[in-house]
């Protein structure tokens, strides 16, 4: 039995019988299997530090880690030019990530290191993350263009205590798209005098793709297939598509079918 007495701010301890104190479910010590109090040793945090660390960094973060940072590379780019955004980018990237962006020409090296010719204009969505290891993941960015869609895996570490993108890669596209649509012409908004192809995408509003036509382009009807003629084609026209991806929003012909 032990008594404890506060005077004046000063803990007295008298302990008639050395042992454990028992008490009915409010002991914070407790015995385990060797007879060893738990609690009477210090815990370390060295080993733990890196799960305790990726515990407090919840997958909604790195999500919007990934999205804050290419709306950056929006902002920092030609012709905004916003110095600010660049600012927050470059402190976004990992160390490794800053040997292949010179902070001070950020806005040029940073589209090579996202691997994008043109930033996207029509915004940016959030279309997946992938956990990698507990110190890894990856999150799948949509990047909208007036013309397209196409997507970028932004890879993010933990480092310091928070996210930070370590490297961009670009999920391998596909070498063939079949797809129904209509044929469109001189539309507001697209380069005029082009052919684009009007399509639906699972999920996603209408979708505009400009068509490269090749002399190995071939249009097909139900009696013949024939190098195809644009002159014979017609806005508003439904068809049947099979063509090769080669650039965001934009495919190469392979066969139109009516």
């Amino acid at each position: 039995m032990r008594r404890v007495i506060i005077v004046s701010g000063l803990l007295i301890v008298s302990a008639i019988i050395l042992g454990v104190i028992v008490t009915s479910g409010n002991n914070p010590f407790t015995e385990n299997a060797d007879n060893t109090l738990c609690g009477s040793q210090p815990t370390s945090n060295t080993a733990t530090n890196n799960e305790t660390n990726y515990q407090s960094l919840s997958h909604e973060e790195a999500e919007q880690t990934a999205f804050k940072f290419m709306e950056d590379v929006i902002a920092a780019a030609p012709p905004t030019n916003d110095e600010a955004a660049a600012q927050r980018l470059y402190n976004t990237l990992s160390r490794s990530a800053k040997t292949a962006v010179n902070r001070s020409i950020v806005s040029h090296d940073i589209a090579n290191f996202v691997l994008i010719q043109q930033v996207p204009d029509q915004g940016v969505s959030v279309e997946d993350i992938q956990v990698v290891s507990p110190q890894e993941l990856y999150v799948i960015l949509g990047l909208n263009y007036s013309v397209g869609f196409t997507t970028r895996n932004i890879h993010l570490d933990i480092e310091n205590d928070r996210w930070k993108v370590n490297r961009v890669s670009i999920t391998e596209q596909p070498t063939q798209v079949e797809m129904y649509g209509n044929l469109v012409r001189n539309n507001p908004g697209l380069e005029p005098d082009k052919w684009y192809f009007v399509y639906e995408a699972p999920g996603a509003p209408a979708q505009t793709a400009e068509l490269i036509f090749t002399p190995t382009s071939v249009c097909s009807t139900n009696t013949e297939t024939n190098a195809c003629n644009l002159d014979l084609l017609e806005p508003g026209q439904r068809a049947y598509l099979i063509g090769k991806p080669v650039a965001p929003g934009v495919a190469e012909v392979l066969q139109l079918i009516f």
